[in-house]
């Protein structure tokens, strides 16, 4: 993991992301050009310092990411209007547990981190019951060499 700064050709190594679990859903696949759409749907106003960024990083840093603290991301502001049924799985996602829900890159996929394997676990479970598209992970540190 690093942060990036500039036109992404600047990074800093962070330090590895604690052993959380992390949930991802998807209810359908997004547009080949997805990705494409959802930066061209940015505007002016969607640009900030990246001071939340840099409160990410340091808490990262710290060790004080806390579970109840969803990562910002921009394109959760664009997603009503580039996935029209993004909301419903929002929701679908709080109702199986989840403290909160992001989407992942520029979406579709939904995400949540969880210290708690087992809430994780179960978060998973309630989605897949409900036929949700879903992957159960964690972070884990980056290999080393010898």
């Amino acid at each position: 993991m690093a942060l990036t700064a500039g036109r992404g050709d600047r990074l800093e190594p962070l330090p590895d992301l604690p052993p959380w679990a992390v949930v991802i859903a998807l209810d359908r696949e997004g547009p080949p050009d997805k990705t494409r759409r959802a930066y061209e749907a940015l505007t002016p106003a969607h640009w900030s310092s990246g001071e939340w960024v840099l409160r990410l990083a340091e808490g990262l840093i710290g060790g004080r990411w806390r579970a109840e603290e969803a990562p910002f991301n921009v394109f959760d502001l664009l997603a009503p209007r580039l996935y029209p049924r993004i909301e419903g799985l929002k929701a679908r996602f709080l109702r199986a547990g989840a403290r909160w829900v992001s989407l992942a890159g520029a979406g579709p996929a939904l995400f949540t981190a969880e210290p708690d394997p087992d809430r994780a676990k179960a978060i998973a479970r309630n989605l897949r019951a409900e036929g949700v598209r879903t992957f159960y992970c964690h972070f884990s540190p980056r290999l080393r060499r010898l």
